[in-house]
């Protein structure tokens, strides 16, 4: 499952990190793995993780998932997350992930828009490109709620 969940750059800057379905620890932990390898190489100065797909993840799958924040931020990038349901947030609660640093959006799109401005993300000067980023963000979450 972990190898198939979308890892990529949305933006110039900005790595896209998906996590979904019914992810196990190990397989959390190749998805951070991946994430952090593409940050590394593309100079990421900020990362999305989209939790908005994830079922029913234990304390040890989202240990596993907040490693792609940790790397992030040893890289000097930002993090927003976002998607997470309101068991999901109960969930992270009790796993005592650390929250320094890490913006939370209840949308892909809010996300994105909180990690360009903390960021100071620019978006090649093009207000073009930021449509069309945006648009590309609302189409992906509206695909997902359509699931």
């Amino acid at each position: 499952l972990a190898e198939s969940l979308p890892v990529s750059v949305l933006a110039p800057g900005v790595v896209l990190v998906v996590a979904a379905g019914a992810l196990d620890a190990d397989g959390a932990h190749a998805l951070a793995e991946r994430a952090g390898q593409l940050a590394l190489h593309s100079d990421a100065r900020g990362v999305l993780l989209d939790l908005g797909g994830l079922r029913a993840p234990d304390g040890a799958t989202l240990a596993a998932l907040w490693e792609v924040a940790s790397s992030a931020r040893m890289l000097g990038a930002r993090v927003a997350v976002c998607g997470a349901s309101p068991e999901l947030k109960a969930a992270m609660e009790s796993a005592s992930l650390p929250d320094e640093g890490v913006l939370r959006a209840e949308t892909l799109a809010a996300g994105f828009e909180a990690l360009v401005r903390e960021a100071g993300i620019a978006l090649g000067g093009s207000s073009g490109w930021a449509r069309w980023i945006r648009r590309v963000v609302e189409v992906t979450a509206g695909a997902r709620k359509g699931r």
